[in-house]
C-alpha cells in the first residue's frame, strides 16, 4: 500500500522507504511465527491459534496502509481544493491564506509552494501595501520559492520560476547573481530554451545602464545572447527587440531599425504594435537627429521647426496605420500631433489634437494634452 501512495500522491522519498521497511519487518515477523513446516497454508473456516498472531500482522501492515492512503489523499484533495479557493478568490487577503493552507497540507508537492510564492511576490505591486510589508513578503517569496525548488531540484521549468522570483527582486538590490545562476543551470538542463538567454542578456544591458566603463562591453555581450536565443527560436520577436534596444544603446539607429523591423516581421498582436510603435519613433527620433531645426518664438517659449525627411515621412505612415489598425491608441495620436507641430504644420496638428482629446476619459489625461497643445485645440 505504501508504494502504491508513494505513485499517487507526491511523498517524501526517505519517508516512504521507511515505511516500506516497516512493512517488510512486519511481514517477516509474520512468516518467521509460522515454523517452516506450516509456511504454507489451506483453506479452512475454523480460526487456528496457531496463525492468529501471523494475520494478525498482515493485517496491521495492510490497514496501516490503507489508513494512510486515506490521510494522504484526504490531505491532497484538501490542498486542491484550496487552491481553486484562491483561484476564484478577489480578496489579496483571503487569497493568500488559501494558498498558505494549501501549502501546509500537501508540503511535499512544489507547485503549492511556488503558488504561495507567486501570491508573495505579486502582493509587493499593490499600491496599499507598506515598505516594510514589501520587504517581508519578498523575503517570504523567496522562502517559498526555495522549498518547491528543493523538492524538484533537476526540473528545469521550476529553475526558471525560481529565477524570475529572484530576477524581481534584482531589480530592487541590484543583485542579479542568483537569478543568473538559477537561469545557467536551466541551461544546463534544456540547453535549447531560448527564454534563459533572453533573461540573460537583460542582465547585460541593465548592467550597461549603471556602469560606465563596461557600457559597450556589456551591450555587445547582451547582443551575443540574444542572438544565441535566435539560433534556438529564429521567429522571438522578444529577441529581435531586445537587439534593436542594445543597438540604440550603441547609437546605432539603422541597426536598431533593422531588429525592430525583424521582430515585426515575426510577431502578432500587442506586441507587433508595441514593436511597430516603437520603429516609427526610431524613425522620428532618426529624421530630426540629421537636422538643424529653425528656432522660433520668445524666450523661454521656444519652440523647433523641422523639415520633411524620409525618416519623418515613414515615421508619420507607420503612426497612420497604428491608428487605423487600433483607433484609440493614445499614444500614436499624441506622437503624430507632435511630429505635425514640430514640422509647422498647425492644421494637421490640430486635427490630431482634437481627435486625440476625443478618445481620452481621464481627466488628468486631458489636460495634460491640452497644456502640451496649447492653443492648438
Amino acid at each position: 500500500p505504501f508504494l502504491i501512495s508513494a505513485i499517487l500522491f507526491p511523498f517524501n522519498i526517505a519517508l516512504t522507504l521507511i515505511l516500506v521497511a516497516i512493512s517488510s519487518l512486519l511481514m517477516g515477523a509474520a512468516m518467521e511465527i509460522l515454523s517452516d513446516d506450516d509456511k504454507t497454508f489451506s483453506l479452512s473456516l475454523r480460526p487456528s491459534p496457531k496463525y492468529t498472531l501471523a494475520f494478525a500482522a498482515v493485517l496491521l501492515s495492510i490497514g496501516a496502509g490503507i489508513i494512510f492512503l486515506f490521510i494522504a489523499g484526504t490531505k491532497v484533495l484538501a490542498a486542491d481544493l484550496y487552491i481553486r479557493k484562491a483561484v476564484l478568490e478577489k480578496d489579496p487577503g483571503k487569497r493568500m491564506d488559501f494558498l498558505k493552507k494549501s501549502a501546509t497540507l500537501s508540503p511535499y508537492e512544489e507547485f503549492y509552494h511556488f503558488e504561495l510564492a507567486g501570491a508573495y511576490l505579486s502582493s509587493v505591486s499593490r499600491e496599499d501595501i507598506s515598505r516594510d510589508d514589501a520587504i517581508k513578503n519578498l523575503a517570504l517569496a523567496v522562502e517559498s520559492g526555495k522549498r518547491g525548488l528543493a523538492l524538484s531540484p533537476n526540473s528545469a521549468g521550476y529553475n526558471e520560476t525560481m529565477a524570475l522570483i529572484y530576477e524581481n527582486i534584482s531589480y530592487v538590490k541590484g543583485d542579479f547573481e542568483p537569478a543568473e545562476n538559477l537561469y545557467k543551470k536551466e541551461l544546463e538542463l534544456e540547453p535549447n530554451n531560448p527564454f534563459p538567454y533572453l533573461r540573460l542578456a537583460l542582465f547585460d544591458i541593465a548592467r550597461a545602464g549603471k556602469e560606465e566603463g563596461g557600457r559597450e562591453k556589456y551591450i555587445k555581450e547582451a547582443i551575443k545572447k540574444f542572438d544565441e536565443a535566435l539560433t534556438r527560436k529564429n521567429d522571438l520577436g522578444e529577441a529581435y527587440y531586445g537587439k534593436a534596444i542594445a543597438y540604440q544603446g550603441l547609437d546605432d539607429p539603422d541597426g536598431a531599425i533593422g531588429e525592430l523591423k525583424k521582430a515585426l516581421s515575426v510577431s502578432g498582436g500587442e506586441n507587433r504594435l508595441l514593436y511597430k510603435f516603437e520603429l516609427g519613433m526610431l524613425y522620428l527620433k532618426k529624421g530630426k537627429a540629421g537636422q538643424n531645426a529653425s528656432v522660433s518664438g520668445k524666450k523661454g517659449k521656444q519652440k523647433l521647426t523641422y523639415m520633411r525627411n524620409e525618416d519623418i515621412n515613414m515615421a508619420e505612415l507607420i503612426f497612420k496605420e497604428i491608428i487605423s489598425e487600433k483607433p484609440d491608441s493614445g499614444d500614436s495620436y499624441y506622437n503624430l500631433a507632435a511630429l505635425y507641430r514640430d514640422l509647422g504644420e498647425t492644421e494637421k496638428s490640430k486635427e490630431t489634437v482634437n481627435a486625440l482629446l476625443d478618445i481620452l476619459n481621464d481627466g488628468a489625461e486631458k489636460e495634460f494634452v491640452k497644456n502640451e497643445f496649447e492653443g492648438s485645440y
